[in-house]
């Protein structure tokens, strides 16, 4: 059974003991939508008990209805997941003109809130801004035969966040957002019309009063983003602010159409448009290539794809169709056959597949690709090595001495790395150089060994071991980041911390002196002790001064100011003071410098007939004049 029911059952049950005689029926199920009927066997004469009973029955389910309908209102009344800055002073339900119950009766312009609670909760709420988009939501329950309206009052539109009440509406929420046009300070929600108020109450609860909240917000524009959580309003202005080019991602892309503009990390944007140079192609980059030809036109791009049109065979025509024939326009793989040559896009009967024997003394003609032919006298030549080709041309090299050959060992002479010289300092020749062919790095150089690097700046490099600890194998490098490890400041650095002060993200600074992790503190701002004038001088000190060539450092009396000492000073009260006993004692005064000689201490003549003058040990003094009197 529904909570909602229980109030009813319990009064049920109490009406049943006063009325033993009636027995009451629930055909079915008693849900908190309905009791389908109440079925009675009365006594006769208990009959007009009974229709009592029924009444009070029907109330009861009235109330529990009513209780059901409050406890799904008690919930947050506001809107988009908005706070509530409705004044917790103010009652969270408004009954106007309850004309049944007293109720007084309402004149346009009078208040429906109190005043002074509303204002003072609106003036110190920060968000209520002349100006600020609000929302006002509110339940309400109209007996009314007219419909009835409210505002906040304001001089210039007659009145904001405006309400108007339908005539008879029950239980109707009713929401309006309006900008701000009054301050906190003299803010008033007011009755506005029709006119005098006299009867038909109107309640008024759920009250939810709120600023907008730019979570809500949608910026108009792909180029804003929104500030996030935690703001007030709903504009462009408040709640979006403009998206930046280094916060978008796969920006700038493909890099063979666009590179980042000159000012990008500063640059306002959101996409290609806005925050990229644009790449164009360049002018020869089919120049001269068989199966590419420029596109001809103003093209984003920096590849041959992007800037240049594919050459196919298929509109080629040979140049000799005599002796060629056409090759098919697709390869066997189904691809299209690219070329503008005969070489690409011709099959003819050429040199470079003619068969010269005997081969250790008969070779191709120079060109043979090109020359079209199939006997010895159009395709051969006595091998010479003019027209050989030494293979591995990193490892050999043609002789110019060698006139007649077909070998490499015939017409070729040996590259050896002791010739070659690494293309940078990082790099040494291998063990064994005088015996190894090569003239490249991969085939005659390895990298050097960290042992024979010095670390560039010992105040910023320390060196790592020569072998790596877990292999025992010498440690390959020649720069900093391969053989040293990096300092980093240190805190400790900065001492004495009375004349320096560490950087500004010291820990990701590299370096290991003062001058590097540091910045110097000077005694310009530094005022010493004593020195209440800030004139630089003081009783126990005076500041030092600064020359062209030289700033003080510091900030302690010692490291920025000279000390005046005691054994400077003498008092011109000889007989009132006694000077103290510390030598290094600072100062220019009395106080500082000397110890009080009170007359307590002294012993006045009693045979001359002196005596302590009264309350000598709250004066000063060591003769007669000064401490005695006549007894």
């Amino acid at each position: 059974m529904s909570s909602w029911i229980f109030p009813a059952a319990a009064v049920l049950a109490q009406l049943l003991c006063r009325f033993p005689a009636a027995v009451v029926v629930f055909p079915g199920r008693l849900s908190r939508r309905s009791i389908s009927r109440i079925t009675t066997r009365p006594d006769p004469d208990s009959f007009p008990n009974m229709m009592k009973l029924s009444l009070v029955v029907m109330a009861m389910m009235a109330d529990a209805a009513k209780v059901r309908t409050g406890l799904l209102k008690a919930k947050d009344p506001c809107p988009e997941g908005l706070t509530n800055r409705f004044p917790d002073g103010l009652p969270k339900k408004i009954v106007l003109v309850d004309d049944e119950n007293g109720g007084k009766a309402m004149n346009p312009m009078d208040s429906v809130f109190d005043l002074d609670a509303l204002r003072a909760a609106l003036k110190e709420d920060p968000e209520w801004k002349i100006g600020m988009p609000w929302l006002l939501k509110a339940t309400f329950s109209s007996d009314s035969q007219v419909d009835r309206t409210f505002s906040f009052a304001s001089g210039d539109t007659g009145g904001f966040l405006m309400i108007t009440v339908p005539a008879g509406v029950q239980d109707k929420d009713i929401q309006v957002t309006d900008n701000i046009e009054i301050s906190g300070a003299d803010a008033e929600f007011q009755y506005k019309k029709p006119s005098l108020w006299t009867s038909g109450k109107i309640v008024m609860e759920n009250i939810c009063l709120a600023p907008r909240s730019c979570d809500t917000f949608e910026c108009p524009s792909p180029a804003m983003k929104p500030k996030g959580k935690g703001h007030f309003g709903f504009s462009a202005a408040r709640c979006c602010d403009m998206r930046m080019c280094s916060e978008i991602e796969g920006v700038c892309l493909p890099n063979s159409m666009y590179t980042k503009a000159a000012n990008f990390s500063e640059k306002k944007g959101h996409d290609n448009s806005t925050c990229c140079s644009p790449k164009y192609c360049p002018n020869d980059l089919c120049k001269d290539d068989t199966k590419w030809v420029s596109k001809g036109d103003v093209v984003l791009g920096s590849t041959k794809e992007e800037c240049c049109e594919r050459l196919e065979c298929a509109t080629y025509t040979c140049s000799n169709p005599a002796l060629m024939t056409k090759s098919p326009n697709y390869n066997e793989d189904g691809t299209p056959r690219y070329g503008s040559t005969d070489d690409e896009c011709c099959a003819g009967k050429y040199c470079k597949g003619f068969d010269c024997q005997p081969s250790e003394d008969f070779g191709l003609k120079p060109g043979a690709a090109n020359i079209l032919g199939n006997s010895k006298e159009a395709c051969s030549d006595v091998k010479k090595c003019d027209t050989f080709e030494c293979p591995n041309n990193t490892k050999w090299k043609p002789n110019p001495a060698a006139v007649v050959g077909s070998t490499k060992e015939q017409c070729c002479t040996k590259i050896m790395c002791s010739s070659y010289t690494c293309s940078n300092e990082a790099l040494q020749k291998k063990p064994g150089q005088a015996t190894m062919q090569g003239s490249s790095d991969e085939e005659c150089c390895e990298k050097k060994f960290c042992s024979a690097w010095t670390c560039s700046d010992p105040s910023k490099w320390v060196h790592l071991s020569n072998q790596h600890g877990a292999t025992n194998l010498d440690r390959r490098g020649f720069s900093d980041e391969e053989c040293c490890d990096k300092k980093f400041c240190l805190a400790e650095t900065c001492d004495p911390a009375t004349q320096w002060k560490a950087k500004e993200g010291l820990d990701k600074i590299q370096g290991s002196t003062k001058e590097q992790c540091c910045e110097k503190i000077y005694c310009d701002a530094f005022v010493c002790d004593t020195d209440v004038n800030n004139t630089g001088v003081g009783t126990q000190w005076y500041k030092r001064v600064d020359t062209n060539i030289y700033k003080w450092q510091g900030s302690t009396n010692e490291e920025c100011c000279m000390p005046i000492f005691c054994s400077q000073y003498t008092t011109s009260h000889p007989t009132r003071w006694t000077r103290k006993k510390d030598p290094s004692a600072k100062g220019s005064t009395d106080v500082e410098c000397y110890d009080p000689l009170l007359c307590s201490d002294y012993c006045c003549d009693k045979q001359a007939g002196l005596e302590h003058r009264p309350n000598a040990e709250h004066h000063q003094g060591s003769t007669d004049e000064e401490c005695c009197v006549k007894s």
